[in-house]
C-alpha cells in the first residue's frame, strides 16, 4: 500500500445568479471599477498560511495549533462562549466539518478531541445555565470529567486579529453571558474582530476549530482559493463580485431586501446561515426590511453513499434545469476547503459593498 495520502479535492464553489442576472449587470459594472486588492486586504488566510509554510514553528498558526493541543489534551469537553456573528461562524464550521454526532462519540472515536458546546448570542439564560449545570456535574478527576472554557471577546475590527491568550484563568476572571463567574478550569480568553465584516480567518476561530480536529490548514486554503479567484477572475466569473452585485440589485429593487441563505437542502449549514444573516448590509449602507433567499446546495453528502436531497419542484422551473429561477450557491461537498471558500466569498462581497458605500 502506498504511504502517500491522496490529495483531498479542492473543487471550487459556484454561484448562479438566476433571475437576478439582468438586474445585477449594472451594479456589477460599477463594482468592477473598485480596487479589488483593497477589498481583499482585510482578510488574512494567505498570510497565515504562507507564514506557516515558510517557518512553521515561529508562525502564528503554529502557536494557535499548539494552544489548541494543550487544551485538547487537558479536557474532554469545552464550552465555547462567543458573541455573534463570529460565534455562528465557528459553530457552523464545527457542524459542517465534524462528525454529525461528534459529541455522542467516545473520546477514542473522536480521536482524543473534546466535545464542544456553544453558547452563542443572542443571549439565552436557559442555555447558559444548562451548560453551567453540565460543567458543575462533572466533578471527578478523570480526564473524561474535565471541562474547559473558550471565551472569545469581540473588539474593534480595525485592530489586528492576533488573539492574546491567557492560560489558565483563575476563578472569577471569566464570566458567562449572565455575568456570573465560571468555576476555575482550563480556559482560554481570545479576541477577534467585531462586526459582520470582521475577518473569520483568525487565531480565535482556528484555535477553537482545531480543538475538534478540524483541518484548519485546509480551511485557510479554501479562503486563499477564493481570494485568488476574486483578484484574478473577470467580473463575469468572479463569485464575490457577483454576490456583491446581487446584494446591491436586491437592495435597489422596487421591493428592496437582503439576501439570506436558504439551507433547506443543506441542513448542516444552519449555523453558517445565521452567520450570513448577521446585520451585514447595515454596515455597507444597504440594510432593508425585506428578505430574499439564496439557495444553498451540496453536490456530495458528507458521509455514506446516499445522494444529496433533490430540489423540490418550487426550487426550479419544473423542467429539469439546475435551479434557473433561484439565486443559488452550489458547494461540491461540505468540508473545510469548501466552507473556507464560502466564508471568504461572503466577506469579500461585504468589503466590496463597504468600499462602494464609502466612495459615494
Amino acid at each position: 500500500m502506498s504511504v502517500l495520502r491522496p490529495k483531498p479535492p479542492e473543487d471550487p464553489i459556484s454561484l448562479l445568479l438566476g433571475p437576478l442576472a439582468a438586474a445585477a449587470s449594472e451594479p456589477l459594472a460599477r463594482l468592477s471599477q473598485l480596487s479589488w486588492e483593497h477589498a481583499a486586504a482585510g482578510l488574512r488566510p494567505e498570510q497565515l498560511l504562507d507564514d506557516y509554510m515558510r517557518d512553521r514553528t515561529s508562525s502564528e498558526l503554529f502557536r494557535a495549533l499548539a494552544t489548541a493541543r494543550e487544551l485538547r489534551e487537558a479536557v474532554d469537553a469545552v464550552v465555547v462562549i462567543c458573541d455573534e456573528p463570529l460565534g455562528h461562524g465557528i459553530q457552523g464550521l464545527f457542524e459542517t466539518c465534524c462528525h454529525p454526532f461528534h459529541n455522542a462519540l467516545s473520546r477514542g472515536e473522536r480521536g482524543g478531541r473534546p466535545r464542544l458546546f456553544f453558547d452563542v448570542g443572542p443571549p439565552d439564560p436557559d442555555r447558559t445555565a444548562g451548560l453551567l449545570d453540565l460543567q458543575a456535574a462533572a466533578r471527578g478527576n478523570d480526564l473524561l470529567d474535565r471541562w474547559g472554557v473558550v471565551r472569545i471577546v469581540a473588539r474593534d475590527p480595525a485592530a489586528r486579529s492576533a488573539a492574546p491568550v491567557e492560560r489558565p484563568l483563575r476563578a472569577g476572571q471569566l464570566e458567562d453571558a449572565l455575568g456570573r463567574p465560571i468555576a476555575a478550569c482550563p480556559s482560554l480568553l481570545l479576541t477577534a474582530a467585531a462586526g459582520p465584516c470582521g475577518d473569520v480567518f483568525t487565531p480565535a476561530l482556528l484555535i477553537t476549530a482545531s480543538l475538534a480536529g478540524i483541518d484548519v490548514v485546509r480551511f485557510l486554503g479554501g479562503g486563499v482559493a477564493m481570494l485568488r479567484r476574486f483578484v484574478e477572475a473577470s467580473p463575469e466569473s468572479n463569485p464575490p463580485l457577483l454576490l456583491a452585485a446581487a446584494m446591491w440589485a436586491v437592495a435597489a429593487a422596487p421591493q428592496p431586501g437582503r439576501l439570506l441563505l436558504d439551507t433547506t437542502l443543506a441542513p448542516a449549514t444552519t449555523a453558517l446561515a445565521r452567520w450570513w444573516a448577521s446585520d451585514a448590509e447595515a454596515e455597507s449602507g444597504l440594510a432593508t426590511p425585506l428578505q430574499h433567499s439564496c439557495l444553498l446546495t451540496v453536490s456530495q453528502p458528507r458521509r455514506g453513499s446516499l445522494p444529496p436531497p433533490s430540489p423540490s419542484p418550487g426550487c426550479g422551473d419544473g423542467e429539469g434545469s439546475p435551479l434557473p429561477s433561484r439565486l443559488s450557491i452550489d458547494l461540491p461537498r461540505l468540508d473545510e476547503h469548501t466552507v473556507g471558500q464560502l466564508l471568504a466569498m461572503r466577506l469579500l462581497a461585504l468589503h466590496v459593498l463597504a468600499l462602494q458605500a464609502a466612495a459615494t
